[in-house]
């Protein structure tokens, strides 16, 4: 029995052991469920730049435990051979930098990063974020497409909630930098006449520095109208036995290939022509017709090696446009110093589609000349379509042009557009040539609102400095000899023996007249004298030996005195025709740019009858579609600005400074105002610029609704939906812009003050239900569309008024302006500038707003270096500069979403990310559509 009891014992212990093991399994099993829940989590970015760049990885945490992270070390591996390590900053998860060190090795390859709070924890990292920056430099060399992995080196890596407690399980997902390009493919435009052979050059811009080693490029056209004949290589190819092409005429496409040899030493590694496309325009083509030339981006591809794709390519497509090349002629004049000389611009071969809209500038020494007026031609039919400006100080003189918004008053006919009033400095010396020269960065011509004329081209001008020296005539214009004879009746003025005088001087009447006592007077150096001097009949009776007499002296008729006029110098036909650089990238070609620029907002003068828009207007036109309560609007085709702004297209047309449409008397903003002219457009010299100021006309009452009868869908598919990943992060934002109701996004208009203040409002988080009875003006109704939001935008600071009490709600704002706004609406109180940027921004009110924005690169200049603060900022200028200010955006991995803003437009992605509701996960430095 004891044996027995012996037995049952030891199988209750066992049974004891098994429950006790079973419920340490399952509390573990348990506490690793929970864990898993709030697993802290570190992200290393996955981010692409350019071969040679400086690119920034960020490193986040998200989870973070509630009990906080007290202590931590993470490093991280490279491949030393293909990127080496800049520098490492701390991000905003740490609140003091000497709880934060770092070291970084590029000799094996690795960089680490070590946190401690203080010993009181009273720093602790107890949220989610950015824990630090890494900063990485590509190697120049390596190849566009590659890929480098940044991987968590766990043997270095751990995190401490306490002195002594380990955080487990800490999920650590990877990044990568991978080499991308900024690599832009665009069809040239070209015109040619019926019947003309013509060369369509396709051209490279932004090569990567690893070159290209292969490549297929494929383009479409009409074959009904265009005859496709050749494909010939351009500079880019060093042998052309390394390029091939195919037409296929059934189809309308032509293809061309190219690929380096094995030991790639032809790779392309520069920017220039791939090739030249050879088209027939038919005979019966009629003038003004345009031809498109488009990538079939089916059949094209790049690559930097055998294996790397170059991908993110930018395609622009091009035009053969049927008729001359139009014609800009800046006259030439000579003048003496001190003097006033007018030059004429001149148009020749204007299209038959005619000139809806143009800007021009011309440049001058502003050291010898000083422009003192603009006048408008014989082509311009109303003055209210003319706006000039001219500042003596940069040495320049800019002219706009816009046509009623039907159309009614383009110009189709050639002859003078306007002419310039210029006045010749005292210093002036003779011989001095002072050149006029058309800048092609400001200068372009539009069909209508979007579409270009491409290569126009332009002959400079100048102004000759010659002396000038006014004949003294005598008392009578007649000429009377001292002691002439009186011949009789019959005889002639040519004696037999009188001299020939000069081809000048001798006139032939048909009939010979009888002359009087004065006749036959041959002045020995004398300008063309009139009909009766000298005058050689068809057939002379002898005269008499004793008829002929030599006056002594003739005086100078002074009807033929040839002197320079001041005013209205002829241009020389043989003024060499320089072309400027139209609105393309490239220096050979004009191509339409990637951002189709669009014609100042400057120029856009206000309509009688203006519809009444919703919650934030545009410029309005006549017939422009109502916009939405948060309203930006894009062309067909936009310049690419640069990353910060976009502003900037390629080479995109820009809005010149002098051009406002703000009033001369209109008072200007307070020292503190976002809003306003500015203190005037442009920085010295000026003296008025314009000849007339359009006076804004105040817009319809708006309907009772802001809400559009059309607003554009929720949320497109994403092109390629990201596939779900363990601890993805997955964040999202809210929309606040939307389209017009047809549709469309007209991201090129200018915003007004009102507009503005509407967006920063509901960015805010204001709404229509927003009163405050303290804030009124006068000029904004209570009827007023946007009402609540200005007074909720003055009550926030982001906006004053003017020194008369107004607010101009529909006047158009400024890029100076809305840099202000967006410095307000940030709340910056940092005003110390390290480096001072934009010379043309120097002296101007906003100078310190500008300058402190671009040094925390939320917004850039131009490509030219300048900022022109004065010039109406664009739709998708500010949306773009906004989303810099508030981080958010670009967005990939979306389709399009308005039929005029294109994949290929500059402003598309960050448009995306204003017109969307969305879900994202960061995609190293931009946000990635997230589609479950």
């Amino acid at each position: 029995m004891v044996k027995k009891c012996s037995k049952s014992l030891y199988g209750f212990r066992n049974m004891t052991c098994l429950f006790l093991i079973l419920c340490i399994i399952l509390s573990a099993s348990s506490l690793s469920i929970v864990q898993a829940a709030e697993q802290l989590k570190v992200d290393i970015g996955r981010v692409s730049e350019e071969p040679g760049s400086i690119v920034s990885v960020p490193v986040s945490f998200s989870n973070v435990p509630t009990t906080g992270i007290y202590t931590l070390s993470l490093s991280i591996d490279f491949d030393e051979s293909k990127l080496s390590v800049v520098s490492v900053e701390p991000g905003d998860l740490i609140e003091a930098d000497t709880d934060f060190t770092s070291y970084y090795n590029n000799e094996y390859g690795f960089v680490s990063m070590v946190f401690e709070a203080p010993i009181d924890e009273s720093r602790m990292v107890d949220s989610d974020g950015v824990f630090a920056f890494v900063k990485f430099k590509i190697c120049e060399t390596n190849p566009v497409g590659e890929t480098y992995d940044l991987t968590t080196n766990h043997s270095r890596t751990s995190f401490y909630s306490t002195g002594v407690d380990e955080i487990e399980n800490v999920l650590c997902n990877d990044g990568s930098i991978t080499v991308g390009s900024n690599l832009n493919v665009e069809i040239g435009s070209i015109s040619g006449k019926p019947g003309s052979i013509v060369s369509v050059p396709i051209n490279l811009i932004n090569v990567p520095l690893s070159g290209i080693y292969t490549n297929s490029f494929s383009v479409s056209y009409d074959n009904t109208k265009l005859n496709a004949i050749a494909v010939e290589p351009g500079q880019l190819i060093q042998d052309p036995d390394d390029m091939n092409y195919y037409i296929n005429k059934t189809n309308g496409i032509v293809t061309l290939t190219f690929e380096s040899p094995v030991d790639e030493t032809r790779r392309i590694k520069t920017d220039g022509v791939l090739a030249i496309l050879k088209f027939q325009i038919p005979e019966n083509a009629v003038k003004g017709d345009v031809f498109k030339i488009a990538t079939v981006t089916t059949n094209t591809f790049f690559y930097s090696t055998a294996i790397n794709e170059i991908l993110g390519i930018v395609y622009l497509d091009g035009n053969i446009n049927v008729g001359a090349d139009m014609q800009l002629d800046i006259g030439s004049a000579k003048a003496a110093s001190g003097s006033l000389v007018s030059i004429p611009i001149v148009f020749s071969n204007v299209p038959n589609s005619g000139i809806y809209t143009l800007s021009i500038r011309a440049n001058f020494d502003s050291e010898k000349v000083s422009a003192i007026g603009v006048n408008a031609g014989e082509l311009i039919a109303n003055i209210d379509d003319f706006n000039t400006y001219y500042n003596n100080e940069y040495g320049f003189v800019s002219m706009t042009f816009e046509a009623d918004f039907d159309g009614s008053r383009m110009i189709y006919n050639n002859g003078i557009f306007a002419t310039v009033d210029f006045m010749v400095n005292d210093s002036a010396k003779v011989g001095e040539v002072y050149d006029i020269t058309a800048n092609g960065a400001h200068t372009f011509f539009y069909y209508s609102g979007t579409e270009e004329i491409e290569n126009v081209v332009c002959s400079n001008g100048k102004i000759e400095i010659v002396r000038i020296e006014t004949p003294t005539p005598t008392a009578t214009v007649t000429s009377t000899p001292v002691k002439t004879p009186t011949p009789t009746a019959t005889v002639t003025s040519t004696p037999v023996k009188t001299p020939t005088p000069t081809a000048t001087v001798t006139s032939t009447p048909v009939k010979t007249p009888t002359p009087t006592a004065t006749v036959t007077s041959t002045p020995v150096k004398t300008p063309t004298p009139t009909a009766t001097v000298t005058s050689t009949p068809v057939k002379t009776p002898t005269p008499t030996a004793t008829v002929t007499s030599t006056p002594v002296k003739t005086p100078t008729p002074t009807a033929t005195v040839t002197s320079t006029p001041v005013k209205t110098p002829t241009p020389t036909a043989t003024v060499t025709s320089t072309p400027v650089k139209t609105p393309t990238p490239t220096a050979t070609v004009t191509s339409t740019p990637v951002k189709t620029p669009t014609p100042t907002a400057t120029v856009t003068s206000t309509p009688v009858k203006t519809p009444t828009p919703t919650a934030t207007v545009t410029s309005t036109p006549v017939k422009t579609p109502t916009p939405t309560a948060t309203v930006t609007s894009t062309p067909v085709k936009t310049p690419t600005p640069t990353a910060t702004v976009t502003s900037t297209p390629v080479k995109t047309p820009t809005p010149t400074a002098t051009v406002t449409s703000t009033p001369v008397k209109t008072p200007a903003p307070t020292k503190d105002s976002g809003g306003g002219s500015g203190g005037g457009g442009g920085s010295g010299g000026g003296g008025g610029g314009s000849k007339k100021t359009p006076t804004p006309k105040p817009t319809e009452t708006p309907k009772a609704t802001s809400t559009p009868s059309v607003t554009p869908t929720a949320m497109p598919t994403a092109v390629e939906p990201t596939p779900e990943y363990p601890g993805l992060n997955v964040q999202s934002h809210t929309a606040y812009l939307k389209g017009y109701p047809d549709g469309l996004f007209l991201p090129e208009n200018n915003i007004t003050r009102a507009e503005a203040a509407t967006i920063l409002a509901k960015l805010s988080g204001g709404d229509i239900t927003y009163l405050n009875d303290k804030i009124s003006f006068p000029d904004v109704k209570e009827t007023h569309w946007a009402l609540w939001a200005i007074k909720y935008a003055t009550d926030k600071g982001y906006f004053v008024g003017y020194t008369d009490g107004t607010f101009k709600p529909d006047q158009k704002i400024t890029r100076a302006e809305f840099a202000t706004i967006v410095y307000k609406f940030l709340g910056i109180k940092d005003q110390n500038i390290s480096n001072y940027k934009f010379e043309d921004a120097k002296g101007h009110w906003a100078q310190v707003y500008i300058e402190k924005l671009s040094e925390l690169k939320y917004i850039n200049g131009y490509p030219d270096g300048t900022f022109q603060p004065q010039s109406n900022i664009k739709r998708c200028e500010s949306v773009a500069m906004l989303n810099r200010a508030l981080k958010r955006g670009p967005l990939y991995g979306t389709t399009q979403i308005f039929p005029d803003v294109p994949e290929t437009h500059w402003a598309f992605k960050d448009i995306a990310e204003g017109a969307l509701d969305h879900s994202y996960i960061m995609d190293g430095d931009f946000e990635r559509l997230y589609v479950k």
